[in-house]
């Protein structure tokens, strides 16, 4: 019967990548001789080629599901009912796809007599991506005359 040399598999991949990106390659091994087909149960975001290799076929985003879990079966053409299978984990990489939102709304009104450095508005943001593409802070200031922008 096939069987493959490690009982768990953990493969990557980055969200946003093109369709028929491949992801890994997990090939079976049989003693003798035979022709393998492989298959992928339940995928609809993943299939595998002749050899082995797990391909892309659908787009995938970090935010919305991160993890995920296949089961790649091997079995000889000749004699299907002989087969092996695997456990796979394909984690889904993070890219900077998400803007940060501010989630915090205010005016901002200050006395003339106002002391500098004084503390006019506190905002909050919040950004989808994983720590390492969002963004920790973010500057108000004035450029050469030109109305405060905000930057990330």
């Amino acid at each position: 019967a096939p069987f493959f040399n490690q009982s768990n598999v953990t493969l990557e991949v980055e969200e946003n990548s093109a369709i028929n990106t491949v992801v890994g390659r997990i090939p079976a091994t049989i003693d003798g001789a035979g022709d393998l087909l492989y298959s992928i149960v339940n995928s609809s975001v993943f299939n595998v080629t002749e050899d082995g290799t797990i391909v892309l076929i659908a787009a995938v985003d970090r935010e919305e599901l991160p993890v995920y879990h296949l089961s790649l079966t091997a079995a000889l053409v000749a004699s299907p009912a002989l087969k092996g299978s695997t456990n796979v984990t394909i984690l889904i990489s993070d890219v900077n796809d998400n803007p940060p939102k501010l989630t915090t709304k205010g005016t901002i009104v200050a006395a003339a007599n106002t002391p500098v450095n004084s503390s006019l508005l506190k905002l909050a943001f919040t950004d989808a991506d994983s720590p390492v593409n969002s963004v920790s802070s973010f500057t108000i200031g004035t450029i050469f005359g030109t109305p405060p922008s905000v930057s990330g």
